[in-house]
């Protein structure tokens, strides 16, 4: 988990965070990267989906708004996927991105229950425009 010397120091002053399990995963047929963290302590009952920034063309799941604040969540007991998506650049257009968030929505929904969360308590949250690409009618979809 400590991959760098800033974690290092994050998790020596907050040393909460070296209990969060960070789990990798691959999502969607283009296996676009995810992670998943968990604190060891059963859940709060709720769960984040969160999806970084970056105006549609940067960003990954190791930027400070997407690795450290799922950290802090799961320490806290709230389960967090932290979705990547393709960015739009070399080819790639909208609804690639939007269909990448989707596909981490629906593993999030699918294996709710192994993170104790009820039906109707997991949330989406995304940084700046990434909001734009949520739109599916159901969001159980």
């Amino acid at each position: 988990m400590l991959a760098n010397p800033e974690e290092v120091d994050l998790v020596r002053r907050f040393p909460e965070l070296a209990q969060v399990a960070v789990r990798t995963l691959r999502l969607g047929p283009a296996e676009v990267p995810a992670r998943v963290y968990r604190h060891p302590a059963p859940s709060a009952g709720s769960a984040l989906v969160w999806v970084h920034g970056g105006a549609y063309v940067s960003g990954n799941l190791d930027m400070h708004e997407s690795h450290w604040v799922a950290l802090a969540l799961a320490a806290r007991g709230i389960p967090v996927l932290a979705l990547d998506y393709r960015k739009a650049l070399h080819g790639v257009r909208y609804p690639v991105p939007r269909d990448d968030v989707l596909a981490g929505w629906r593993w999030a929904v699918e294996h709710s229950a192994e993170a104790s969360v009820s039906h109707g308590t997991r949330c989406i949250w995304a940084a700046a425009a990434r909001a734009a690409i949520w739109p599916p009618p159901s969001h159980d979809a």
